[in-house]
C-alpha cells in the first residue's frame, strides 16, 4: 500500500494525502497560497487571523474526504455510489478550487473586476458600436470580466472570478498536467484532458445537479464548513464552534423526481445546521463586516487599485487581461511573480 503523506492542521489535526495529492500541494503555483491571507487585511484588526488560503484549501480537501467516506458508507437508501473516478476528480477539485486567488483574496478580485469594467467604459465611450454586446451596465451578470472567458462550458450560474481563474490554471498548467499523469487511468493524454475538463467544471459549479458539485457548491458545502471553523478559530471568536462530524454524519443523498440526486440533511441534524447558519451570520456581521475591518478593506483596495493602474520599475500588479494571458500561455514565472 502506498505510503501516505501527512500535514498537521491546527483545526483538524493530521490530514493524509496520497502521492499525487501531495505532489500537487508541493507545486510552486500551489505553494504561493501560503502568502495569500484567507481574510485579506482582517489581521490588522484581529491580529491572530494570519491563516492562509493554503491551510483553508487543505481543510476543504479534508472535509470533502470525510463527506465521501460517509456517503459511501451509509447502509440505507440514502447511500451514494461514486461512479468511475468521480472520487478522485472531487478530491482534486477540492485541492484546486482556490488556486486562482489573487493577492488580498476577495479584495484583489474586486479590484481586478472593477479595473476591467472601467477600461470597457472608456472604450465604449468612443467605440460603442465595436463594443456592442460586451459592456451592458444593466446586465445581471458582470460582462466586464465574463467577456474575457468566452467558453460557456466553464461558467456556472454563480461562478466567481477566482473560480474561473482556478479552472483556467487546471486546464493550462503543465505542472498540474504532469501530476495528474501519475494518477492511475490518466496516463493517456485524452483521458487526462477529460479529467481536467471535469475538475474545472466542478470548480466553477457548472452542474448543480451533480453530487460532486454540490459538495463544493451549496449552502452546506466543504468550503463553507471549513471557513466557518477556521475563521472563527483564528480570529478567536466563538461563532463557528460547530459539530462538524455530526453534521457530516447526517448528510444524505435524496433522489427525487427523474432520479435526480440532491444533498440533504437528516431531520436529527437540523438543529446542528441551524447553529451552523447562525454561526455564519454572526461571523459575517461581527467580524467580516466589522466597521474597522471594512475601513481597512477600503484602504487596501485603494492601494491595490493604484498599483494595477499605475506601474513603476519597482512594483506593479498585472491587470486581469495579463493574468489570463499568462495562465493560457503557461508563463509560470510571470504568474508566480504577480500572485505572490
Amino acid at each position: 500500500m502506498p505510503k501516505k503523506q501527512r500535514i498537521y492542521d491546527a483545526v483538524y489535526g493530521y490530514i493524509e494525502l496520497d502521492d499525487a495529492e501531495f505532489a500537487l500541494v508541493t507545486l510552486p503555483i500551489f505553494q504561493r497560497l501560503h502568502w495569500i491571507k484567507q481574510l485579506g487585511p482582517l489581521h490588522t484588526v484581529f491580529p491572530s487571523a494570519q491563516h492562509s488560503r493554503f491551510s483553508h484549501t487543505i481543510g476543504v480537501f479534508h472535509i470533502v474526504k470525510k463527506m465521501i467516506e460517509h456517503l459511501k458508507g451509509r447502509q440505507d437508501r440514502y447511500v451514494y455510489e461514486f461512479r468511475g473516478n468521480e472520487e478522485e476528480l472531487l478530491k482534486f477539485a477540492a485541492l484546486l478550487h482556490d488556486i486562482g486567488h489573487v493577492p488580498l483574496s476577495h479584495i484583489g478580485e474586486e479590484v481586478l473586476k472593477d479595473t476591467v469594467k472601467e477600461g470597457l467604459r472608456e472604450k465604449s465611450s468612443t467605440q460603442m458600436e465595436d463594443m456592442k454586446g460586451i459592456f451592458d451596465p444593466f446586465a445581471e451578470r458582470e460582462p466586464s470580466w465574463w467577456s474575457l472567458f468566452p467558453e460557456e462550458k466553464y461558467h456556472g450560474d454563480n461562478t466567481k472570478l477566482h473560480e474561473r481563474l482556478s479552472a483556467e490554471i487546471v486546464l493550462h498548467s503543465k505542472d498540474i498536467d504532469a501530476v495528474l499523469k501519475r494518477v492511475s487511468g490518466w496516463e493517456n493524454e485524452k483521458e487526462r484532458g477529460e479529467a481536467k475538463d471535469r475538475i474545472a467544471k466542478i470548480i466553477v459549479g457548472q452542474n448543480y445537479l451533480d453530487v460532486s458539485t454540490l459538495l463544493l457548491h451549496s449552502e452546506l458545502d466543504a468550503d463553507r464548513l471549513d471557513y466557518l471553523l477556521r475563521d472563527s478559530f483564528f480570529t478567536g471568536v466563538g461563532y463557528g464552534r460547530i459539530d462538524l462530524d455530526y453534521i457530516i454524519s447526517r448528510l444524505a443523498i435524496f433522489r427525487g423526481e427523474k432520479n435526480v440526486a440532491d444533498l440533504c440533511i437528516e431531520f436529527k441534524g437540523l438543529h446542528t445546521v441551524e447553529h451552523y447558519i447562525l454561526g455564519r451570520f454572526f461571523l459575517q456581521t461581527q467580524v467580516i463586516f466589522n466597521r474597522k475591518v471594512r475601513f481597512m478593506d477600503l484602504l487596501f483596495r485603494d492601494v491595490m487599485e493604484y498599483m494595477v493602474k499605475h506601474r513603476s520599475e519597482d512594483w506593479s500588479l498585472m491587470g486581469l487581461e495579463e493574468i489570463c494571458e499568462c495562465v493560457r500561455s503557461n508563463s509560470v514565472e510571470d504568474l508566480h511573480n504577480m500572485y505572490s
